[in-house]
């Protein structure tokens, strides 16, 4: 099934005696289905964390037709977390850079419709802790 495709049945029946009726089609149904709603993601937008800490990431997502949700999280654009339906993941922030960092989140119905977010944290470096 293809989304937005309108479908149609044609049926004939044939009698006892071999007759074939006329053929009878549908008015026919248009497949539509709604991709997940990501409602929100964790970190907020502008979070500030420091270089080494453990940043947990969880999205919350829900799907009108009930169907299974699967989803993937990408930080800078590379995948760290491809398609699978757990909706979170600790993002070990030790070997990364200060500055920006963007978050992008999805979620996927069982029928490929998508829905996407896009955040951004800040890494700081850690605060030196200077002897008294």
């Amino acid at each position: 099934m293809f989304l937005g495709t309108v479908y149609y049945i044609s049926v004939r029946a044939k009698n006892a005696v071999g007759i074939w009726s006329e053929i009878g089609t549908s008015n026919g149904i248009e497949v539509i289905q709604i991709a997940p709603s990501i409602s929100s993601v964790t970190p907020e937008d502008g979070s500030l964390f420091e270089i080494g800490d453990i940043v947990p990431i969880a999205i919350q997502a829900s799907d009108l037709e009930g169907d299974e949700i699967f989803y993937k999280i990408l930080i800078d654009g590379k995948i760290t977390r491809d398609w699978g339906s757990v909706p979170a993941f600790e993002w070990y922030t030790f070997s990364e850079t200060t500055g920006l960092h963007e978050i992008n989140v999805y979620a996927r119905d069982v029928w490929n419709n998508e829905s996407s977010l896009s955040i951004e944290v800040y890494l700081a470096r850690k605060a030196v802790n200077l002897p008294e």
